[in-house]
Protein backbone atom coordinates (compact mmCIF):
# COMPACT_ATOMS: atom_id res chain seq x y z
CA UNK A 1 0.00 0.00 0.00
CA UNK A 2 1.52 3.53 -0.60
CA UNK A 3 1.57 6.15 1.92
CA UNK A 4 3.43 7.32 4.65
CA UNK A 5 3.98 4.83 7.61
CA UNK A 6 3.11 6.22 11.09
CA UNK A 7 5.01 5.16 14.12
CA UNK A 8 4.91 7.68 16.70
CA UNK A 9 7.84 8.01 19.36
CA UNK A 10 5.44 7.34 22.18
CA UNK A 11 3.84 4.19 21.93
CA UNK A 12 5.72 0.77 21.79
CA UNK A 13 7.41 -0.62 18.91
CA UNK A 14 6.12 -4.12 17.87
CA UNK A 15 8.88 -6.38 16.80
CA UNK A 16 6.67 -7.71 13.80
CA UNK A 17 8.03 -7.77 10.55
CA UNK A 18 6.47 -4.85 8.13
CA UNK A 19 4.13 -3.86 10.89
CA UNK A 20 3.07 -0.16 10.82
CA UNK A 21 0.64 1.22 13.66
CA UNK A 22 -0.96 3.19 10.53
CA UNK A 23 -0.54 4.57 7.34
CA UNK A 24 -1.48 7.82 6.10
CA UNK A 25 -2.90 8.07 2.42
CA UNK A 26 -2.41 11.34 0.88
CA UNK A 27 -5.07 12.83 -1.63
CA UNK A 28 -8.00 14.70 -2.00
CA UNK A 29 -8.82 13.55 1.22
CA UNK A 30 -6.29 12.11 3.22
CA UNK A 31 -7.02 8.78 4.91
CA UNK A 32 -5.17 7.28 7.96
CA UNK A 33 -5.40 3.66 8.32
CA UNK A 34 -4.86 2.40 11.84
CA UNK A 35 -3.62 -0.99 12.77
CA UNK A 36 -5.42 -2.66 15.80
CA UNK A 37 -4.44 -0.57 18.78
CA UNK A 38 -3.93 -1.95 22.16
CA UNK A 39 -3.44 -0.91 25.78
CA UNK A 40 0.66 -1.33 25.97
CA UNK A 41 2.51 1.52 27.51
CA UNK A 42 5.65 2.83 25.44
CA UNK A 43 8.18 0.91 27.44
CA UNK A 44 6.13 -2.48 26.37
CA UNK A 45 4.59 -2.75 29.76
CA UNK A 46 0.35 -2.72 30.20
CA UNK A 47 -1.74 -2.53 33.45
CA UNK A 48 -3.87 -5.27 34.06
CA UNK A 49 -7.02 -2.45 34.62
CA UNK A 50 -9.22 -2.62 32.06
CA UNK A 51 -9.92 0.86 32.45
CA UNK A 52 -6.04 1.51 32.12
CA UNK A 53 -6.02 -0.14 29.11
CA UNK A 54 -8.59 1.43 27.40
CA UNK A 55 -7.30 5.04 28.76
CA UNK A 56 -4.07 3.69 27.02
CA UNK A 57 -5.43 2.63 23.85
CA UNK A 58 -7.10 6.15 23.41
CA UNK A 59 -3.68 7.54 24.28
CA UNK A 60 -1.97 5.76 21.34
CA UNK A 61 -4.66 6.27 18.79
CA UNK A 62 -4.76 10.02 19.53
CA UNK A 63 -0.66 9.73 19.16
CA UNK A 64 -1.08 8.37 15.68
CA UNK A 65 -3.49 10.99 15.18
CA UNK A 66 -1.21 13.72 15.88
CA UNK A 67 1.72 12.48 14.32
CA UNK A 68 -0.96 12.64 11.14
CA UNK A 69 -1.44 16.00 11.45
CA UNK A 70 -5.54 14.83 12.99
CA UNK A 71 -7.18 14.73 15.95
CA UNK A 72 -10.04 12.60 17.18
CA UNK A 73 -12.45 15.36 15.13
CA UNK A 74 -11.02 13.56 12.36
CA UNK A 75 -12.20 10.25 12.91
CA UNK A 76 -15.18 9.15 11.27
CA UNK A 77 -15.23 4.97 12.04
CA UNK A 78 -14.03 2.91 14.75
CA UNK A 79 -14.59 -0.86 15.71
Amino acid sequence: MQGTPIDPADIVKLKVPNYTHGRLVEGAKDWLLLSGQIGVRPDGTWSDKFEDQANQTYTNIKACLRDAGMSMDDVVFTR
